[in-house]
């Protein structure tokens, strides 16, 4: 069959013909600005805008009315109607609007009736004269800055209806002296409380678990805070300067304190950190000048980058084993006297207790494995330092400017920053090392200041007492024994820790046995000898003194029958028991 042919007409009108997908998007072109007149004509029709009588600006959107602002200077006390006649009907007021009262800078009162149940955005903000203000016990949230700058606001009551305290809710009230957080709030928003410097007192119930930046950053007057368990985390710099903070109460439950959490308190003077929580940021307690004492317990983890830095007055520290790292500056300059790194810890960090002038002693555990430049520089009072076996690395001016006596490697030479040891006081200062040690091949410590300070192997770590037996002495003479000991650090420190000497003798610290026995006796007593390092050993020991010879010599045993015998004979009488017949009484030929 021929098929048919295809004029031009036909050929138009088939290039002409609309797909389906095409007739439909032309379709809605065509009924979009309808649809959109239809919508906003609606929305038109739904909303009522007016002005009440008392120059309160509002609109009205499906039966609810909202105070969106005002259309006179406002001063004095305003009371927020709880509902506003519209075309014949009385609609309730349920919500202020964002901005509504910004800068009414003449307001002084506020009373939010309970039919309000939203506040808006900064719809107090800067109301500079407003002293009091009544919220409604609907109100489910209190949004960022609605009461920011209100800087004359003495009190104000948040009902329990309340969730959320907003960002820089009540930032700048720095009048308000009292707040009450009940129990229904479950957030704190940052720089909540910002600034609120009249602020004494705060009640953070078991509800909130989160305190957000800054939330009483600068709160100046405030005196004491309990953070409930409920919160996990304390944010960054959530009570920043507070300077007159002498007390917080951290519960059980909270697992991090964030940088800055407590930085400049300058009053806090005690911190106990429950166990539970797992890091300690950045300048968390960073100048705390007032903080004496703090405990770190084995939760916890790391130790941030100046935690605890200028605590001047700093003095007793405990780190609980489990702490694995102590960050850069942790302690700097803080007034530590003593500390102990538990063996827990792997890494001390880049001038981690610079500048801590009343250091006199440093305990490095077992498990050290670096330690970091300048960690210890500017110790003046550091005497001695011990290196555990476990340090691979000591870095650039660890030690410097320390005035040590002495060093002891407790183990191979770990690979050395420059100028460890520089300042340390020459020739006094030596280093130590065990005599089974590598990596000590000189005679000499080579320091790259120009330094060379000896280089001591000093066989054991503790002394071991050498001058034993003692020699024995006689009663009614003058007796005088150094005592010896070798291996640890010299000088030595001796002491009686049991028994005692004979009656007339005594020890002095340097190990010297001096005196005039009386008594014929042998004494039993435990030397003990210390050497600088504080290292030590004992022994038991005995020293006799002995009866004093008269100089004669002793009769032999024949004549002191015949002379026995004449002595009866002629004094009626026996040879006394002590006589030139006594062994114990002659001379050795």
């Amino acid at each position: 069959m021929q098929s048919p042919v295809k004029t031009e007409a036909h050929i138009q009108t088939q290039g002409n013909a609309l797909s389906p997908s095409r007739w439909a998007l032309q379709t809605a072109r065509l009924l979009l600005p309808l649809l959109l007149f239809l919508v906003f004509a609606g929305e038109a029709q739904a909303q009522t805008k007016g002005t009440t009588a008392e120059g309160l600006v509002y609109s009205a959107i499906s039966g609810q009315i909202t105070i969106t602002g005002h259309a006179v200077s406002l001063s004095g006390s305003v009371s927020i109607p709880a509902s506003i006649n519209v075309s014949g009907s009385n609609l309730p007021v349920t919500g202020i609007g964002d901005n509504a009262f910004k800068y009414c800078t003449a307001l002084t009162n506020v009373v939010i009736p309970n039919s309000v149940t939203t506040i808006g955005y900064s719809a107090f903000y800067w109301c500079s004269s407003l002293t009091g203000v009544t919220i409604s016990n609907s109100v489910t949230w209190i949004k960022d800055s609605t009461f920011q700058g209100c800087s004359r606001l003495t009190s104000v009551t948040i009902p329990n209806s309340v969730t959320y305290i907003g960002y820089s809710a009540f930032n700048g009230c720095n009048s308000l002296t009292d707040i009450t957080i009940p129990n229904s709030v479950t957030s704190i928003g940052g720089s909540a409380f910002y600034c609120c410097t009249s602020l004494t007192n705060v009640t953070i119930p078991n509800s909130v678990t989160s305190i957000g930046d800054s939330a009483f950053y600068y709160c100046t007057s405030l005196t004491n805070v309990t953070i409930p368990g409920s919160v996990n985390l304390i944010n960054s710099h959530a009570f920043d300067c507070c300077a007159n903070l002498t007390s917080v109460t951290i519960s059980p439950g909270i697992t991090s304190i964030a940088d800055y959490a407590f930085d400049s308190c300058r009053s806090l003077t005690s911190i106990s950190i429950p166990n539970g929580v797992t890091s300690i940021g950045n300048s968390a307690f960073q100048n705390c000048t007032g903080l004496v004492s703090a405990t770190v317990p084995g939760s916890v983890t790391s130790i941030g980058d100046s935690a605890f830095y200028g605590c001047s007055n700093l003095t007793n520290l405990t780190i609980s084993n489990g702490v694995n790292s102590i960050g850069r500056k942790a302690f700097d300059s803080t007034g530590l006297i003593s500390v102990t790194l538990p063996s827990s810890v792997t890494s001390i960090g880049l001038f981690a207790f610079e500048n801590c002038q009343r250091l006199t002693a440093v305990t490095i555990s077992n498990g050290v494995t670096d330690i970091g430049a300048f960690a210890f520089y500017l110790c003046y009072n550091l005497t001695s330092i011990n290196i555990p076996d476990s340090v691979t690395s000591i870095g650039d001016y660890a030690f410097a400017s320390c005035w040590l006596k002495f060093a002891v490697f407790m183990g191979n030479s770990p690979s050395l920053g420059a100028s460890i040891f520089s300042g340390a006081p020459a020739p006094s200062f030596a280093v130590y090392y065990l005599n089974r040690a590598t990596g000590f091949d000189s005679t000499t410590w080579n320091d790259v200041s120009g330094n060379n300070f000896p280089l001591v192997n000093m066989g054991t770590l503790s002394p071991v007492i050498t001058s034993t037996p003692l020699a024995s002495g006689t009663a009614g003479t003058a007796y005088t024994q150094a005592l010896t000991a070798s291996g640890g650090i010299p000088p030595y420190t001796w002491s009686i820790v049991s028994g005692s000497l004979p009656s007339g003798l005594s020890l002095d610290s340097s190990g010297v046995i001096s005196g005039t026995a009386n008594d014929i006796a042998t004494a039993n007593f435990t030397l003990q000898v210390a050497d600088s390092n504080g290292m030590s050993s004992t022994t038991d020991t005995s020293l006799t003194m002995n009866p004093a010879s008269t100089g004669v010599p002793a009769l032999p045993p024949w004549a002191c029958v015949v002379l026995s015998a004449l002595l009866i004979l002629v004094a009626g009488r026996s040879l006394p028991t002590e006589s030139y017949c006594s062994r114990e009484r002659r001379l050795t030929p």
